[in-house]
């Protein structure tokens, strides 16, 4: 009863994130019109090192982040990066933290074309809600593949396809293996000479597959998040 209890509010919550990920995108379409261009910060795209400051939180399900993005290099960012989970796939029966870093290297930059891999290593702390032991792990992150299609001058689609492999340590050791679609759109919908708001919708949806004794049957990976990026 009490598993089915945490699918339950794992549904409800998915479930208020899809409205929330509607709302978000009327709102970027509504206000889209008063952005003059922006600086892509999802997909394929990265900052570069002569670029403006930049920072991106991001809330939904089944948790929130925040990244100051840090640009390595013409086509490399390594961004450090804080994440809070409530929640995984679709069960309400964690809490944790994840503090790691996101990184993209740019493979490709063609007019609005662009196409990056991405992986986002952590440390991965979480402690179950019933208040037995709780796990650690660490998440590779990666291998992942983003592609962006800047539409104009405030519009980018972004997708692609993730593997964001993970391993437990204690107290059970296990291997797992998401395999994870991305599909999403920014916008800038606020920019004067001092500052950018952008804003980012994101879905993640696939099957996980868990190698462990203490791993049960193939699960359903879903993510959503809203998210604002800040440029300055």
């Amino acid at each position: 009863m009490a598993q089915s209890r945490d699918y339950d509010r794992g549904w409800i919550q998915l479930g208020r994130a899809l409205v929330a990920l509607a709302a978000l995108a009327t709102m970027l379409i509504i206000s889209g019109s008063m952005a003059h261009g922006m600086v892509a910060l999802k997909g394929g795209r990265t900052l570069g090192v002569e670029s403006p400051n930049a920072a991106r939180a991001e809330i939904g399900w089944p948790g929130m982040k925040v990244t100051y993005v840090l640009p390595a290099s013409k086509s490399l960012d390594i961004s450090p990066q804080f994440g809070f989970v409530y929640g995984h796939n679709l069960r309400a029966d964690i809490v944790g933290f994840e503090p790691g870093v996101e990184i993209k290297w740019n493979l490709m930059q063609r007019g609005a074309w662009s196409l990056a891999l991405v992986a986002d290593p952590s440390l991965l702390v979480w402690v179950p809600t019933d208040g037995s032991e709780g796990n650690v792990g660490l998440r590779i992150g990666g291998p992942g593949l983003i592609a962006g299609w800047q539409v104009g001058s405030r519009l980018n689609l972004f997708g692609g396809v993730r593997a964001p492999m993970r391993t437990g340590l204690v107290p059970d050791q296990s291997f797992t293996i998401p395999v994870l679609g991305d599909l999403g759109a920014e916008m800038s919908f606020y920019q004067d000479e001092d500052i950018m708001v952008q804003g980012q919708a994101q879905i993640s949806l696939g099957p996980e597959f868990c190698f462990g004794e203490s791993c049960e049957e193939t699960e359903m990976g879903a993510q959503m998040t809203l998210g604002t990026s800040v440029l300055w």
